[in-house]
């Protein structure tokens, strides 16, 4: 996994960021289709095309492209899925204000601030979160 540093100076109270980096390939698009027509054989032409296109605008990347097929494989009961079973796969990080911290501590108590890493930005993640990907 890719650090996400470069991409939390913009966040602000409330924010989440998604934990894929990177840029969509053709190779990888194409990978994932067959993957997909295995998966699914009833599902019509031209709907590739149509989720290609909203791949592009919905900016995913290859890992996020991947991790949502293997999701729609391992979890998807219906007949033929939807672009949208696709595109609204995202894993996100997210990220609390000082304010939201104390309105936690006000819920679970004082272990709130064991469990949560005040980054470089202000702003706060869960422990393991900031260890897994290398938050600062």
């Amino acid at each position: 996994m890719q650090k996400l540093q470069p991409s939390l100076p913009n966040i602000g109270p409330t924010d989440s960021v998604s934990i894929y980096q990177g840029e969509l390939t053709p190779l990888c698009v194409i990978e994932c289709s067959k993957k997909l027509k295995s998966a699914f054989p009833q599902i019509a032409a031209g709907f590739y095309d149509i989720l290609n296109d909203r791949l592009k605008a919905n900016g995913f990347n290859d890992a996020r492209l991947r991790a949502a097929i293997d999701n729609l494989i391992d979890t998807f009961n219906y007949p033929i899925p939807t672009i949208s079973d696709i595109i609204s796969f995202d894993r996100r990080l997210k990220f609390l204000s000082y304010y939201e911290m104390c309105e936690l501590v006000g819920s679970y108590g004082e272990k709130v601030w064991k469990d949560h890493k005040r980054l470089k930005n202000g702003m706060y993640a869960k422990l393991s979160d900031a260890e897994k990907y290398k938050l600062e």
